[in-house]
Formats: C-alpha cells, sequence, structure tokens
C-alpha cells in the first residue's frame, strides 16, 4: 500500500494568465550557456519555462535601458 507522499503529483506550474501557448519562442543556447541554464534549474527548482522567462524579461528590461535613446 502507498502512503500520501508517494501517490501525490508533482505541482503542477502554469504560466502567467495571458501566456500565449500558440507560437512559442524558441531559442538555442551554446553548451556553456546550457550547462549554465541547467545548473540554475538545479539551483531553483523552476522549470526550464519559468527560468527562461525569468531570465528574458530581466534581459529585456536591461536590454531596452541600453537602447534608450537610439531610436
Amino acid at each position: 500500500m502507498q502512503n500520501a507522499e508517494q501517490t501525490a503529483r508533482p505541482r503542477r506550474a502554469y504560466g502567467p494568465r495571458g501566456t500565449s501557448k500558440v507560437k512559442p519562442v524558441q531559442m538555442r543556447l551554446l553548451q556553456a550557456e546550457r550547462s549554465e541554464f541547467d545548473q540554475a534549474i538545479a539551483d531553483t527548482g523552476y522549470s526550464e519555462s519559468k527560468l527562461a522567462r525569468d531570465i528574458y524579461l530581466l534581459g529585456l528590461a536591461a536590454w531596452k535601458a541600453s537602447r534608450a535613446g537610439h531610436v
């Protein structure tokens, strides 16, 4: 007989409301970048999608700041 801990399903993570599932963004990483990404997943316990989105949002803000005045 299994106890509750053995039968518990993993917590399901959902993206933020309004996140598009129709056309996902894909990118390729160099082997070293992928290793860092995998280590960050292990360190945080985030899903690949959650971590990639968080990194994207931080990077987008930095990119926009660097582009200020380049219009």
